[in-house]
Parts: structure tokens; C-alpha cells; sequence
């Protein structure tokens, strides 16, 4: 089912860990990396995932500097 912040979409979503708040959620394009294929993992304020129509990692939100 779709939520009644994003109908017809399909989504992820962060929730505070304390109060179960929803703190922001992304919805994907139709037709474009809409199938998760790996649990969402949060790593240094970026969310990465998986999904069958890129090849690769998704990321949201902001990827810190590399070190080189």
C-alpha cells in the first residue's frame, strides 16, 4: 500500500528512533530505481541502498567528502 503522504508512490522513509516520528521520507520516480532489492542503511547521514534498475548503490541525502 502507499502512504497517504505520497499517493501512488512508493517510498523510504526515516523515522526518529525515541519517538517513531517520521522525519523525511524520498519517493521514487515510477519506472526508475523503484525496486529495493536491500534493506536501506544509514552511513554518516547518507541512506544507501540497492535497486534492480541501476547498477550499483543509490545514496540519499548528503555523502561525505572523501579522504584521499
Amino acid at each position: 500500500s502507499t502512504p497517504e503522504f505520497a499517493p501512488e508512490k512508493k517510498t523510504i522513509s526515516a523515522f526518529d528512533r525515541g519517538s517513531g516520528e517520521m522525519r523525511w521520507y524520498y519517493g521514487f520516480d515510477p519506472g526508475f530505481h523503484h525496486e529495493v532489492t536491500s534493506p536501506p542503511v544509514l552511513v554518516d547521514g547518507a541512506v544507501f541502498f540497492t535497486a534492480t534498475d541501476i547498477d550499483g548503490l543509490g545514496a540519499l541525502g548528503d555523502v561525505p567528502k572523501r579522504d584521499d
